[in-house]
């Protein structure tokens, strides 16, 4: 599919038949205006109400991992290219006398919003005529997080951005908001916040720029409510 100024699908698993799907299109802002490219409002899809909930958590992913995530639900990633930067993420910590409570490694990552996840998944940027749309090979995955039965965390997620970049720059830019690669591991560690009781989500996140959603050992297929591709 190509997705053009903020237009995608919207699918909806109907509960117990997950064979069987309602349809519905995520239309743009109703304050852009897609014929003046001049035009810097973002183009936010409008997700479907049913898509919706204080309780919803939203986790980016590809196109292609769809059907797997829907058999086997959301699992961490088993590549290893992490790997450094969570070491590094324990030791500063360790050093700075704060206590991990995750192994981010055995962790899947969400978002809060679906504003935030669509965001951070729109092709181009505000000066593109293209601005606004998810890629074509991109999707996200709408999960009920009442559903979970193991430890939800939120961390800032501008911080672990931070180390990343600082592992490929040579200091930090005007976007970022850590001074080095280990400020930004050292003051993530810092945010991790439990959240309990899950109803405290909502408020607990209000606190973060841009909150990140830890859910240690995975999320199951049946907490998967639907997506949007």
């Amino acid at each position: 599919m190509k997705a053009y100024a903020g237009i995608g699908t919207v699918r909806t698993l109907t509960r117990g038949v997950n064979s069987r799907f309602r349809n519905s299109i995520c239309v743009k802002s109703a304050s852009a205006d897609p014929t003046n490219l001049n035009d810097k409002t973002p183009y936010m899809s409008r997700i479907d109400s049913a898509l919706q909930a204080d309780s919803y958590l939203y986790h980016t992913t590809s196109v292609s991992n769809l059907q797997s995530i829907l058999r086997n639900g959301v699992q961490p990633t088993t590549d290893g290219h992490r790997d450094g930067l969570e070491h590094d993420l324990t030791r500063i910590a360790a050093e700075h006398g704060i206590e991990i409570p995750i192994t981010r490694q055995d962790c899947v990552f969400c978002y809060a919003s679906s504003e935030q996840a669509t965001r951070l998944t729109q092709l181009g940027t505000p000066d593109s005529d293209e601005y606004g749309g998810l890629q074509s090979n991109d999707a996200i995955v709408v999960i009920d997080g009442q559903e979970i039965d193991d430890d939800v965390f939120v961390g800032e997620f501008r911080l672990i951005s931070d180390a990343i970049d600082h592992q490929h720059m040579p200091e930090p830019d005007d976007v970022m908001i850590s001074d080095s690669y280990e400020d930004a591991l050292r003051r993530y560690a810092d945010t991790l916040t439990r959240v309990e009781p899950f109803s405290s989500l909502v408020d607990i996140c209000s606190d973060f720029r841009l909150a990140e959603v830890v859910v240690e050992n995975g999320i199951p297929p049946g907490a998967i409510v639907g997506w949007i591709e």
